[in-house]
């Protein structure tokens, strides 16, 4: 069986996401499948894992995500693949697998990326939310 993972960014030592990518990608290459991981940028190789980094394309994060989610739809309508298994929302996934954690613990990361005015302005709306 041939199953590509999608996931942003291919790095262990980021986090979670990533390490428990990698833990899924040898399990699965372990059993038999022939397991490709598609990314926009790679810093990790798994024994008997293929690692395609597609590339950061466009400027700044929101056009970049838009043209790695095309690229990923182009892999998914080429056919090289019998399951997608994603850790991020791709319409003609097979399996879409959320790891963001919980949310108050992205709420509280949200509000660390954020400063100043901007930090007290999100954490007084989010009183209301």
């Amino acid at each position: 069986m041939r199953v590509a993972l999608v996931i942003e960014r291919m790095d262990v030592t980021r986090g979670g996401r990533e390490t428990s990518t990698a833990q899924v990608a040898g399990a699965l290459h372990n059993r038999g499948c022939d397991v490709t991981i598609l990314c926009q940028t790679a810093a990790w190789s798994g024994n008997g894992v293929k690692v395609e980094a597609l590339g950061l394309r466009g400027r700044g994060r929101r056009a970049q995500m838009r043209n790695f989610v095309a690229d990923v739809r182009a892999q998914i309508a080429s056919g090289r693949f019998d399951i997608i298994h994603t850790m991020l929302p791709i319409p003609g996934a097979n399996v879409y697998q959320p790891r963001g954690g919980t949310i108050p613990a992205q709420l509280d990361a949200s509000q660390r990326r954020r400063s100043g005015l901007s930090r007290l302005t999100s954490r007084l709306a989010n009183e209301f939310n």
